[in-house]
């Protein structure tokens, strides 16, 4: 099971104008942000209670310590991540590390390469990305989305 943009903060969506509680008025920034990560949290948990054992959960989006306990592992999209750390290799490493003694067996952690949308595979970048995977137990995927 994939889930797509798992992340910790909702704050920055909409232009800050989030209301998680449907009364007609903006939320405090750390208050949405708090309520979008219990959710998120309630929806592994629960995805984790009634999907079998056998199925793998993985998320991209966010390395947030809370999401961990309910998942196999993440996706490292564009790597290195961007918005993992401040955008830097040993951000989205440090990340997998740590994240790979936090979740679920079996431990799936996945390293995206991409082209940036242009089409042109850059075997310099795909070695990067597939000596960065060897390095944490990741799997790669080189992809033409950015």
């Amino acid at each position: 099971i994939f889930y797509d943009d798992i992340d910790s903060v909702v704050s920055s969506f909409n232009q800050g104008n989030i209301d998680t509680d449907n009364d007609g008025q903006r939320d405090h920034p750390g208050l949405a942000d708090a309520a979008w990560r219990d959710g998120i949290v309630r929806l592994l948990k629960s995805t984790r209670e009634r999907a079998p054992r056998s199925f793998m959960v993985i998320v991209n989006g966010s390395s947030w310590p809370a999401y961990q306990p309910w998942i196999n592992g993440r996706l490292f999209e564009d790597f290195p991540t961007p918005w993992e750390g401040q955008g830097r290799w040993f951000d989205s490493m440090g990340s997998a590390q740590r994240i790979a003694a936090q979740v679920a067996k079996p431990i799936t952690i996945v390293l995206n390469g991409t082209t940036k949308n242009t089409g042109r595979y850059d075997l310099k970048q795909a070695r990067f990305v597939a000596t960065s995977a060897l390095l944490v137990g990741a799997l790669i995927v080189i992809t033409d989305q950015a």
